[in-house]
């Protein structure tokens, strides 16, 4: 089930999907918590989130 989590993360993350990934993420990292790659995917996930978050706020 991890893998799958992975899987979908991943092709989220490539649809620009960054909410989703990271909840799919998460998901997986429940599910294997050894597993570095979740982690690592899921800080990329908040930055991406962040980036997109941030100009909005500027501007209000």
């Amino acid at each position: 089930m991890a893998k799958a989590c992975m899987r979908k993360g991943l092709a989220c993350m490539k649809l620009e999907e960054y909410q989703t990934a990271k909840a799919t993420l998460e998901t997986g990292a429940s599910l294997a918590p050894g597993e570095s790659r979740f982690t690592r995917l899921i800080k990329e996930c908040d930055e991406h989130i962040e980036s997109k978050v941030l100009p909005f706020e500027l501007n209000s």
